[in-house]
């Protein structure tokens, strides 16, 4: 019994070290909302490489209040944030913004009436 007992707390001790760990990474490396915004760039956009650069998420705040998303048309979007559709038809839905621990943020676009409608962020 008194085995156990130890086990168990042994492991609720190393699930806080790699609670307080995880917290600590992530506040060293940026950690995707804790970097400073930066203002929208169409062509910094367009040429950002999601996989490693948290430019987007940088510029997401501004690109989202500032500029605007709600009431632009497909071609607008296309023209102001590149065409990541791979070749899929319709309005594009989906932009990937920048890496986090885990995955990938995303900017979902939801369409109504041909322009966009609202827009939304998410973990992948």
């Amino acid at each position: 019994m008194r085995g156990k007992g130890r086990l168990i707390g042994g492991a609720g001790f190393a699930l806080s070290i790699f609670l307080v760990a995880s917290w600590f990474l992530g506040l060293c490396t940026g950690g995707t909302m804790m970097t400073w915004p930066r203002p929208f760039s169409s062509v910094a956009w367009k040429q950002v490489d999601t996989s490693f650069s948290e430019d987007r998420c940088r510029m997401i705040l501004d690109l989202r209040y500032r500029v605007g998303l709600e009431g632009r048309t497909p071609s607008e979007v296309i023209a102001l944030l590149g065409d990541e559709r791979e070749g899929r038809a319709g309005p594009p839905t989906h932009y990937v913004l920048c890496p986090t621990l885990a995955d990938y943020l995303v900017l979902e676009l939801r369409w109504r009436d041909g322009r966009v409608g609202s827009s939304r962020i998410y973990q992948s």
